[in-house]
């Protein structure tokens, strides 16, 4: 989380609502957010899925610890999942790659090209035709 609150600014900047959903309840997002060193930092809306309906719907939800993965989802503004990616609970994720894939989404929708592997902010996209996927 506070990690994300290191490129908040970045992700209002490519106009982007950030929040967090997690199996705590609020009084434990507020002591984490004196306690940790970045913790205050945090300036995102931070919610509880005490019932683990968001957890379970999104595939997050582990029976057996009672918690969630670390799950990142992007929805476009037409409400359709474009990104989602599920880590263990233990792996920490990149806010660098965050980033490049919201910019790759935005850049697929601004110019109708795809993006290739290790496509990066500034770069040519590929347009579609079927010479781009092998047969």
């Amino acid at each position: 989380m506070s990690a994300v609150a290191d490129i908040y600014s970045q992700l209002l900047e490519q106009n982007t609502l950030v929040f967090t959903i997690d199996t705590d309840d609020i009084g434990v997002h507020r002591v984490f957010q004196k306690v940790h060193p970045k913790g205050q930092n945090i300036r995102y809306p931070m919610l509880s899925d005490l019932t683990h309906e968001v957890g379970i719907a999104y595939s997050a939800y582990d029976p057996v610890t009672g918690q969630d993965m670390r799950v990142t989802v992007i929805i476009d503004p037409s409400g359709n999942i474009r990104n989602y990616a599920v880590y263990d609970a233990g792996t920490g994720r990149s806010t660098v790659e965050l980033l490049r894939v919201l910019s790759a989404l935005q850049y697929q929708d601004e110019t109708n090209k795809m993006t290739p592997a290790n496509w990066q902010p500034g770069q040519k996209g590929l347009t579609p035709s079927l010479k781009n996927f092998p047969v």
